[in-house]
């Protein structure tokens, strides 16, 4: 892998149709325990960064299913898969994968994040890593970037960004990047 901000590893077309699955989303607000410099954000402004999440333990088979055919080992890896509604965004941060390091009991440098849009790239939606600004991803892209960087994402459009979390143990990801396509 490269240094670039973000990069692409490979493109898997996804095998389902994300509007069909049943979703259990969890509404989460803006971490300031852990991510202390979010309280610059103005308690009013504070709701646009509400996280509609699923966690890993209730995520369909469907796209347990469609991660392991990307190449993720069962037990190596957690995911989470988060929906942004226009008007939505997910402020400024770097992640420190405290719970993921201690659930797999290594240290946070031993984990990889991916990040894997499940819909096509609509007119005003944004990620950013650093100072790039991230648009005209494809369905089933899969991304990786270097997740201590500062990282953000914007949905300015109409429909609604669904994106799939992969994170990993760097060294049970062979599959997933040499497999390359």
């Amino acid at each position: 892998m490269s240094n670039k901000m973000i990069e692409f590893v490979k493109n898997l077309p996804v095998s389902f149709d994300i509007d069909n699955l049943e979703l259990k989303f969890n509404e989460l607000e803006l971490d300031l325990k852990n991510h202390p410099y979010n309280k610059a954000i103005s308690r009013q402004d504070r709701k646009n960064s509400i996280q509609l999440r699923v966690w890993h333990e209730d995520l369909p088979i469907e796209i347990l299913n469609y991660i392991e055919e990307i190449g993720f080992n069962v037990g190596t890896y957690n995911a989470n898969l988060t929906a942004q509604h226009p008007g939505q965004m997910t402020s400024l941060h770097r992640d420190k994968y405290l719970y993921l390091a201690k659930e797999f009991d290594v240290t946070p440098e031993e984990l990889i994040r991916f990040w894997i849009p499940l819909t096509d790239w609509d007119r005003g939606q944004i990620f950013g890593v650093e100072d790039v600004c991230f648009t005209k991803w494809e369905s089933g892209n899969c991304y990786t970037f270097d997740s201590d960087k500062w990282h953000w994402a914007v949905n300015a459009g109409y429909s609604i960004r669904y994106t799939l979390l992969v994170t990993a143990l760097k060294n049970n990801v062979g599959n997933v990047i040499d497999g390359k396509s």
